[in-house]
């Protein structure tokens, strides 16, 4: 088993689970209705994403998991063109 394969392809997918992570961040937001025009600032009607670092970590650590393990299952099972 290629230990370098395995590190590199639970890199990648942790790569793309902090993506997916950031998109639930951005997903969970909830809709609110301002109450007038209290505030001076542009308010898109969003509140904001309270906590995108633990959804992006989350997806990371997941990504990083399931990468590495795949990749581990795909080297130890026999390839056809060996045999």
């Amino acid at each position: 088993m290629n230990t370098r394969v395995v590190i590199f392809s639970g890199l990648v997918m942790a790569g793309l689970g902090s993506v997916f992570g950031l998109a639930v961040s951005e997903l969970q937001r909830d809709q609110y209705q301002c109450c007038g025009d209290i505030t001076r600032k542009v308010d898109l009607g969003y509140s904001q994403s309270k906590t995108p670092e633990r959804y992006i970590l989350a997806g990371a650590v997941m990504g990083f998991g399931v990468g590495s393990i795949l990749e581990s299952i795909r080297q130890a099972s026999p390839n056809e063109a060996e045999e």
